[in-house]
């Protein structure tokens, strides 16, 4: 049987598989060869056990590196947001607020990130043409996902804002018209690369109405 300059076998005339479908000619291909005739694309870093210099891998087939899987985006499936207690989760650091609540108990902000209790959500204190409900996270996050369950039959409009200094607010998703609450979440896509601490649902009718939120979680992507 042939062999080639290492004393292996000759893959450019020997098509043997390996492992897996992979042959000994894309394998000999893949070496980095003392001659030159195979290109580093890359800087070989001996001390530091790494190449260097390497683009990020775009293709099914582009070998990666541990560091750009470790630092690569990942959706968690997991909702973000714990069960809350209080506006203010001093265990947890989220902080829960709104534009008003109503004044009976048992309808303050953070019930829209329980939901233990049935009938018991967030409500606006009067009838007003636009409520906002807002959630402060410990620190910024990257969010994919948002999960949202009207308290109310209907709105005329919706959003989804952020911000980091709770001031000045990005949209995220909206103004998207016409919602109507249903018996379970209903799940929105976001689309965003920026962290943010402050995420605020925003609903607007054009008559006055009592707003009301059961359900609102945030999914985030985990690094």
């Amino acid at each position: 049987m042939p062999v080639n300059k290492f004393g292996h076998t000759d893959s450019s005339s020997v098509q043997r598989v390996v492992a897996g479908g992979v042959t000994l000619t894309q394998i000999n291909s893949a070496f980095v060869r003392l001659d030159g005739t195979s290109v580093l694309t890359g800087n070989l870093n001996m001390g530091g056990n790494s190449i260097e210099g390497l683009s990020n891998p775009t293709e099914d087939s582009h070998i990666t590196t541990k560091k750009y899987v470790d630092e690569s985006l990942k959706k968690c499936l997991i909702g973000y947001i714990p069960n809350l207690g209080a506006n203010n989760s001093r265990k947890t650091g989220f902080i829960a607020s709104a534009s008003s609540t109503t004044r009976f108990a048992g309808y303050e902000a953070y019930r829209a990130f329980n939901n233990i209790e049935a009938d018991k959500y967030w409500t606006s204190d009067s009838r007003n043409l636009t409520d906002w409900l807002q959630i402060r996270c410990p620190e910024p996050v990257i969010i994919w996902r948002l999960a949202l369950k009207l308290g109310t039959d209907i709105v005329d409009e919706w959003s989804l804002t952020a911000s980091n200094d709770g001031e000045t607010f990005t949209t995220l998703s909206g103004p998207n018209v016409r919602y109507r609450g249903r018996a379970s979440p209903d799940f929105f896509n976001i689309s965003t690369t920026t962290a943010y601490q402050y995420y605020r649902v925003t609903l607007t009718k054009q008559e006055l109405n009592r707003h009301g939120i059961e359900v609102m979680q945030l999914y985030v992507y985990d690094i």
